[in-house]
């Protein structure tokens, strides 16, 4: 791909991704009881997109029974280092990341996949 082209297509995406969203590490810090506290500190801030879920996909389907998993997807920057080992902090939501695409060749944007954290 050109250099102009790729600095276009970098232009649009610099328009479309609009949302603030966090990149937050885990760490663990000993607490009063003598365990282990896990604390989120944020690692990064970058925008990005992010897409609810569709209606059919809300309700994930295991054996009979509906389950309510919401599965969110967030574009991102492609150098913004995300893993599963890390959570997403966008629009009040706290979301645990369980894939990225950020393997593939496309230079521009990476597709993370995420579940709402419970009780965040």
């Amino acid at each position: 791909m050109s250099s102009p082209a790729v600095r276009a297509l970098l232009a649009i995406r610099d328009r479309t991704f609009r949302t603030r969203i966090e990149v937050l590490v885990p760490a663990a810090t000993p607490n009063a009881a003598g365990g282990q506290a896990v604390t989120w500190s944020v690692e990064a801030v970058a925008y990005g997109r992010l897409r609810r879920p569709r209606r059919l996909e809300y309700l994930a389907v295991r054996g009979e029974e509906p389950m309510p998993e919401a599965i969110w997807e967030v574009l991102l920057p492609a150098e913004v280092a995300v893993d599963a080992t890390k959570r997403l902090r966008a629009s009040g939501l706290l979301l645990a990341v369980i894939g990225s695409d950020a393997h593939r060749t496309e230079p521009l944007a990476q597709l993370v996949r995420c579940l709402p954290v419970a009780g965040a």
